[in-house]
């Protein structure tokens, strides 16, 4: 049984190196020219999607430019009102910082569930470091 292993073993090695030196046929006229084709397809695509990548960076600066001309600053302009006119002062939507607790107060209950957490808090994930009290509280 040893011999019949061996001399398999032996023959997958002599067929590996014989593997590892063989060489392909060289390539036909007919192969050499349908790699040339080939290739002068890639290119030309190459080129011509290089060519669309510069239309559309020339499109988005344009546009850019446009775009940046048009808002000086990027404050709106809001038309006047005629002198000696009053308008009352228009309600801007969002939020409303008038009524912002300031930070030494302390938070209501459902402030409390919605803040982030600080260091050392439930929750903080910050921090690598293990918990020292048990999770299953």
């Amino acid at each position: 049984m040893k011999k019949i292993l061996a001399t398999l073993a032996g023959g997958l090695l002599i067929g590996a190196a014989a593997a590892s030196y063989a060489t392909l046929p060289p390539p036909t006229s007919e192969e050499k020219a349908a790699a040339a084709a080939k290739a002068q397809k890639d290119a030309a695509a190459k080129a011509q999607a290089a060519k669309e990548l510069g239309k559309a960076q020339d499109r988005a600066v344009a546009n850019y430019r446009k775009n940046k001309a048009s808002s000086s600053g990027g404050a709106t302009t809001e038309p006047r009102p005629a002198q000696g006119t009053t308008t009352a002062p228009q309600a801007v939507p969002g939020a409303d910082h008038a009524t912002v607790n300031p930070p030494v107060q302390d938070l209501t209950r459902k402030e409390a569930q919605t803040e982030m957490p600080t260091p050392g808090q439930a929750n903080d994930h910050s921090s690598t470091a293990r918990e020292t009290v048990p999770s299953g509280r």
